[in-house]
């Protein structure tokens, strides 16, 4: 029989990983929202906030963060 505190540290990683994962795809989230706000007030297109754009402008942001920062050496 399993021990019940290992199922318990097992739900609770993946509840973290889901956690941060929730967290890490906050800000493209927001980022879209704030953008169909303005662009329906000036009558432009608007984007479509699914996951596929969500998590497209997350990789986005993250590939611009990795080729703008500066090395600490």
């Amino acid at each position: 029989m399993k021990d019940k505190s290992t199922g318990f540290k097992v739900m609770a990683i993946i509840g973290l990983i889901v956690f941060i994962i929730g967290m890490c795809l906050l800000f493209p989230w927001l980022t879209l929202l704030a953008w169909n706000l303005l662009a329906s007030s000036a009558g432009w297109y608007l984007v479509p906030v699914t996951w596929g754009t969500v998590c497209g402008l997350a990789l986005v942001i993250v590939c611009i963060r990795l080729m703008f920062c500066r090395s600490k050496n």
